[in-house]
Order: structure tokens, then C-alpha cells, then sequence
């Protein structure tokens, strides 16, 4: 496939990126592609400067870290236009799930070289709002929320296992009851992840054992415990890749959760609060330029 205009999203976030729109200018200076750019901020509407780019551009290419992907990836569900990541995050879940070079000269050249495939995956829409990652709630919600901006440029991707840690001295068991693909579950937890994607950001480790993004299922994940030998168990499994007893898994292409109380929640990479949730699957519904692979048997995969 052969694009003719590419438009890069810029998030701006640190001020070593601030060459960043003459390296990309010189990458695409001596090809055919039509380059051009758009610097957006953390309180524009992305998605209002993402539709209008519809129809004028051939590619909607994004630099910078899962937040930013996710707030561009949300406006391009649905669409035939594809998305290309060219990552500069904290842990480029995204990025990482599909092999995606972290150097930014080489994910450039997946589109400047032909290096790529077209990847059609799954989405999710919780009380209407879309995700591409995962909706997580109690421990996990509490990792993401507590980490800030320093911590994550001094520590990188150990910051949020650091405010795991310190998350673990408040956390409140919640119950949860679930409501999936027809049939009720009620169980007690502190933490709660209904996900798309297996990357945790680390390597290429999952969260779990055969979670897949175009599979039209979600992995509902349920942790009971909250103590350093539950984490620990937890990194165990993860990095062996089995299951763990410390968690409770199911698989489901809808569920709706109900809560006593409101509580926050961490939707992709932004907090909310809420009491009820209907979750739903959005099957094969965004296009991803990912590596060529020599072989595959996805069918999901585009020549």
C-alpha cells in the first residue's frame, strides 16, 4: 500500500522532543510522501483536529506516548484511514503489543521503507466512551492515577510498580457484580481490569496468557489480594507467562458492572468516576500499521 499524505499528531510533552518536527521533515524530505504535522496540547480536542483530517490525508501518524495514541486512536475508530504509531511514552503498551520499534527512526521507516502490514483490531466502548487498552478499577485504577509526570521521567516504567507499592496501605476490597454475555458473577476484589490488550509495557510480557486484541473477546481480570506477596505472585505469572491463583479470570464480549458507591476509574490513560459500567466489544474496528512478518495466521492481517 502506498500513502500518498501523511499527517503526524505531535504531543510536545518534554523538552528534549522539541527537534522532533525537523527530524520527522528530514525522514519524509526524500520520499514520496506528503508530509505534514500537527503540535496538540493536553487540553485540545483531539478528536475535532483528527476529523478534520479525514478524507485530506492518506495516513494519521502519532508521536508520543499511550495517552496521546489512545486520544487519537478514539477519533479513528470505525474509519478506513489507518494509524501509525511512532512511540515516545513512558511504556508504549500499544506499541509494544505489536512489536513497534521504540527508535524513531525505525518506525519511521516501517512507512517510509514499506516495512509494514495493516492490523484491523478489536476497540471497546464503556457508557459509550471508547478504549483501545483496558478499563481499570481499585488497585490498578490507584497505579496510574498516583504516578506523576516526574516519576515517570526519572524512573520510566518502574514508577508505576513504586506507586503500586504505595497504593497498597489504602486500598479497599470492592465488590464487584458483573453481568457477562448473559450470566452473573458477583466477586470481591481489589482490583478489576477488563482489557483488550495482554502488554504490560515491559518487554514483551502479557498480563495474562493468550490475551488477544482481535480475538472479539475481552480478558476480565480480577486480583483478590493486595499485599507484596500477591504482587509478587503476580510478576511471577507474568513473567513465566501461566496463570496465577492470586487472580480470577473470565472472557466476555459484554459485561456491566455495578458498584455500591462511586469510585475512579482509569479509562485508557484518563481518570473518571462512576458507579455503573456497560462495556462492550467493538470488533475489528481500527486499522494499525504493525511490522511485516514473514509469516502469520491472523486473518485480520491486510496485505
Amino acid at each position: 500500500m502506498v500513502f500518498g499524505k501523511v499527517h503526524v499528531i505531535i504531543n510536545l510533552a518534554n523538552q528534549k522532543d522539541d527537534s522532533i518536527v525537523a527530524d520527522l521533515a528530514a525522514a519524509f524530505k526524500n520520499t514520496s510522501f506528503e508530509f505534514g504535522y500537527t503540535i496538540i496540547h493536553r487540553n485540545d480536542d483531539t478528536t475535532r483536529i483528527v476529523k478534520k483530517l479525514l478524507g485530506k490525508v492518506d495516513l494519521i501518524a502519532v508521536y508520543g506516548g499511550d495517552g496521546t495514541v489512545t486520544r487519537v486512536a478514539h477519533a479513528m475508530i470505525g474509519q478506513d484511514i489507518p494509524l501509525a504509531i511512532l512511540p515516545c511514552g513512558t511504556a508504549n503498551v500499544i506499541a509494544k503489543e505489536f512489536c513497534i520499534p521504540l527508535e524513531l527512526e525505525e518506525a519511521i521507516e516501517l512507512i517510509t521503507n514499506d516495512l509494514f502490514e495493516i492490523k484491523t483490531i478489536d476497540t471497546g466502548l464503556c457508557n459509550r466512551k471508547p478504549f483501545i487498552i483496558r478499563v481499570n478499577f481499585g488497585l490498578m485504577a490507584d497505579m496510574v492515577s498516583h504516578t506523576q509526570r516526574a516519576m515517570k521521567d526519572n524512573f520510566g516504567q518502574l514508577a508505576y510498580g513504586m506507586s503500586a507499592v504505595d497504593a497498597l496501605a489504602d486500598v479497599v476490597p470492592t465488590k464487584y457484580k458483573m453481568h457477562m454475555d448473559g450470566y452473573k458473577v458477583t466477586e470481591t476484589g481489589v482490583s478489576l481490569s477488563v482489557t483488550n490488550i495482554g502488554s504490560i509495557g515491559i518487554s514483551d510480557y502479557s498480563m495474562l496468557p493468550s490475551i488477544k486484541i482481535d480475538d472479539g473477546f475481552f480478558d476480565v481480570i480480577l486480583l483478590n489480594h493486595a499485599d507484596i506477596l500477591s504482587l509478587l505472585r503476580i510478576a511471577g505469572s507474568t513473567l513465566l507467562q501461566t496463570e496465577s491463583s492470586v487472580l480470577k479470570r473470565w472472557r466476555c464480549k459484554e459485561i456491566r458492572i455495578d458498584l455500591k458507591k462511586s469510585q475512579s476509574y482509569i479509562l485508557d490513560d484518563c481518570e473518571l468516576k462512576g458507579r455503573q459500567f456497560n462495556i462492550s466489544i467493538v470488533p475489528k474496528s481500527l486499522r494499525i500499521l504493525v511490522p511485516k512478518q514473514k509469516e502469520h495466521s491472523n486473518d485480520f492481517i491486510e496485505s
